[in-house]
């Protein structure tokens, strides 16, 4: 079984994953989006652009930055909110997007689109309500983990299962 610095690196291999897919992706369309996107008037359609390029960027990262454990509880919670609340704004985003969708194919039905809009923010509130009843925890360095943690739970018997000695 490997020791507790082979898995942390795994972990830090498994999340610094998707953030370099979504940066090399960034960067090499990066010339057609000021192409097509930064010289246009900002219409709806334009800010849902921006913000879903760039709130999946921002999540990304303060995902990846989660991983290193912080190193006190305050920087924890913080971090943890932050992508609790990017991910939930992500989900408004595709909302709005597949609203603006609808409407278009819908021939202007202003009801449809509503209706789709409305659907699809049940996720990110739901996401909101469950992510508020979890507790950030924080736990010092102790033996078996000679490094602090970070990590969310419903309750101690959460914090309790890191004191397995196959961690």
């Amino acid at each position: 079984m490997p020791c507790w610095r082979q898995r942390r690196f795994i972990v830090q291999l498994v999340s610094l994953a998707p953030f370099t897919v979504l940066l090399y992706e960034y960067l090499i369309t990066f010339d057609r989006e000021v192409q097509y996107a930064w010289d246009r008037k900002l219409t709806w359609a334009t800010s849902v652009f921006f913000l879903n390029r760039y709130l999946s960027i921002f999540e990304a990262l303060a995902a990846l930055v989660s991983v290193p454990s912080p190193g006190d509880y305050f920087v924890c919670v913080v971090i943890s909110r932050i992508v609790d609340t990017t991910t939930a704004m992500q989900y408004v985003v595709w909302a709005v997007f597949a609203g603006l969708r609808v409407y278009a194919i819908s021939e202007g039905s202003k009801t449809i689109a509503s209706l789709v809009v409305f659907l699809a923010l049940i996720p990110p509130t739901t996401i909101n309500i469950i992510s508020a009843a979890f507790t950030v925890y924080f736990v010092e360095a102790e033996e078996p983990l000679p490094v602090p943690i970070c990590f969310k739970g419903g309750s101690l018997t959460d914090r309790d299962a890191l004191s397995r000695k196959d961690i």
